[in-house]
């Protein structure tokens, strides 16, 4: 299969975006209704989730490997030299609004899988540390992780089957699966300990509307038979801890920038990067190789505080997944008058995902919510370090009991 695209890039992103799935969607339209589910037994449901994971996940990396590289020619000199990165507001669209494939890459270092699949209403989990490994050109035991967004629980978990396991030399290595990831779909969860936050653990507010939807899928988890009440591990209301997230970010920032000039075989300068990266880059050169270090040292204390609290007994913790409906678009845009203002749009809108980053657990963020208008609320579980298996599970459990394959984001209530 090839996808085949205009000489001249389009004047704008959704030109392009728009002139591509109607390209890829030609392409791939004959072999997606030959491999449709012919057994009628298993209803709606299946057609709703498409063809079989395997041909699918074969489609979507063909077309995703002919479609980034056009992507990217809207994007700045450094980034279009980058084919090997798909964007990833993209990726999400292709997903979920357009639909034309199964399931998207997407990496995480403060909530980068889970909060476009939560503006989406999208699956996305942010596995554990060193579940997939990250060689041969990061560090696993950084805070960014690499995975999916999807639309059901059981392409996630094939997804998660067909990536996870260490390579050469990785100093991180989460426990092995027990049996594959897919089998967890559909399999008995049992009676679990469940803990939610509806409220932001620092200062400030959340909308009604991500408060509402803990509320109501911890009423749909205790119906289901689990042990559910309001707890949550107290490490999360450190008021350290953002200052030490944001010190490691924007140093793992400049590292960036230099690791693209490597890349590039030149200087980089503001122009190669948005204006509010560049910005951390510089902060980061200005703080002395002590502050950095303390930071870790300080980050290591906070993770093993915030993993006690699984270790006390707890099974999954449940929040929302952003403490803001999805913003619209432009309100991160950058401003030279203020260049970190995108960042601290960010600081109020991502208040449940960066400290899981921190601790090295995974986290699922589900579509389990949706507003009267049709805006996807995205409701985040958390499990123990190296717990997918029962992440999965339970996500299974609840995408039966508060299904969301037929739904699709109103972005026009935006």
């Amino acid at each position: 299969m090839r996808i085949t695209f205009p000489a001249t890039p389009p004047n704008t992103s959704s030109d392009l975006l728009r002139q591509a799935s109607s390209s890829l969607a030609a392409a791939t339209r004959p072999s997606l209704e030959a491999c449709q589910p012919q057994n009628p037994k298993h209803g709606d449901q299946r057609e709703r989730l498409g063809t079989p994971v395997e041909f699918r996940v074969a489609l979507a990396a063909a077309a995703l490997q002919q479609l980034r590289r056009a992507l990217f020619l809207q994007r700045t000199p450094a980034m279009a030299a980058a084919p090997f990165v798909f964007p990833r507001p993209a990726a999400v669209w292709l997903v979920s609004k357009a639909g034309i494939v199964p399931a998207a890459h997407a990496s995480d270092g403060g909530g980068s899988i889970r909060i476009p699949a939560a503006c989406c209403g999208l699956v996305g989990l942010k596995v554990s540390q060193g579940r997939i490994t990250s060689a041969p050109f990061r560090d696993e035991t950084n805070l960014g992780v690499e995975h999916v967004v999807t639309r059901s629980v059981r392409d996630c978990a094939a997804l998660l089957d067909a990536t996870q396991g260490p390579g050469v030399g990785d100093r991180v290595i989460a426990p092995s699966p027990i049996r594959p990831y897919a089998e967890e779909v559909g399999a008995p969860v049992g009676k679990l300990r469940i803990g939610f936050l509806d409220h932001r653990p620092l200062a400030g507010t959340i909308d009604d509307e991500c408060a509402e939807g803990v509320r109501l899928v911890a009423k749909q988890l205790e119906q289901l038979g689990h042990h559910v009440e309001p707890a949550w591990p107290k490490a999360l209301e450190d008021e350290s801890f953002p200052p030490r997230f944001t010190a490691i970010w924007g140093t793992n920032m400049a590292v960036a920038c230099e690791t693209t000039a490597n890349m590039l075989g030149r200087e980089v300068n503001e122009d190669d990067f948005e204006l509010v990266n560049w910005t951390m880059a510089q902060y980061a050169h200005k703080t002395s190789a002590v502050k950095y270090a303390a930071a870790i040292l300080a980050t290591s204390l906070y993770r093993r505080a915030v993993a006690q609290w699984w270790a006390d007994g707890w099974d999954i913790l449940l929040t929302p997944t952003a403490g803001r409906v999805p913003l619209k678009v432009g309100q991160f845009a950058n401003d030279k008058s203020s260049p970190m203002r995108p960042m601290k749009v960010a600081a109020d809108f991502v208040a449940f995902t960066a400290a899981f980053n921190t601790s090295g657990q995974p986290a699922i963020s589900l579509p389990l919510h949706w507003t009267a208008q049709g805006v996807p609320i995205g409701i985040q579980l958390v499990g123990a370090y190296g717990r997918e298996d029962l992440l999965l599970r339970l996500s299974a459990q609840l995408e039966v009991a508060m299904p969301w394959a037929h739904r699709r984001p109103s972005f026009n209530a935006l």
